[in-house]
C-alpha cells in the first residue's frame, strides 16, 4: 500500500519506518528541513533502539522517502496519516491537516493537541 505520513515525529518516524519495514511504499512529510535532510540519508530524527538502523535499511530499499510538499505527497498515497501537532492558524484556517483532509478520500487523524485547543 502507498502511505503517507504527516508529521515526522516521535510518532510519525518511527511509524514510517515501520510501516516501511513492513513492505508499505511510505512518504514522510514535514515542515522542517533539518528533518527532511537526515531522512533522505537513511537518519532518523528520533532517538530509539534500533530505529537508526531500520530507517537506513528502509531509505536504503527506497521504501520510505521524504517531501515537503503536501500535494505531491497525497497524490503518492492511497491513505494518509496525520499524526502531528498544529496550532490553529491565525486567520482560523488549517495547515497541512486541514488541506488534507479536503483533498484525500482515505485519512487517519491522530493529531496532538495542547491544552485549551478547540475543534
Amino acid at each position: 500500500m502507498r502511505i503517507a505520513i504527516f508529521g515526522m515525529g516521535y510518532v510519525g518516524a518511527v511509524s514510517a519506518a515501520c510501516l516501511a519495514r513492513d513492505g508499505h511504499e511510505v512518504v514522510g512529510v514535514d515542515i522542517d528541513p533539518h528533518k527532511l535532510d537526515l531522512l533522505r540519508r537513511g537518519h532518523s530524527p528520533i532517538v530509539e533502539e534500533g530505529i537508526q538502523e531500520l530507517t537506513a535499511q528502509v531509505v536504503q530499499a527506497g521504501r520510505l522517502t521524504v517531501t515537503d510538499d503536501v500535494s505531491e505527497a497525497i497524490r503518492r498515497s492511497e491513505v494518509s496519516f496525520i499524526i502531528l501537532r498544529e496550532k490553529p492558524r491565525p486567520s482560523g484556517r488549517g495547515g497541512i491537516a486541514h488541506r488534507a483532509q479536503h483533498d484525500h478520500a482515505a485519512l487517519v487523524a491522530s493529531s496532538c493537541v495542547g491544552l485549551g485547543c478547540k475543534a
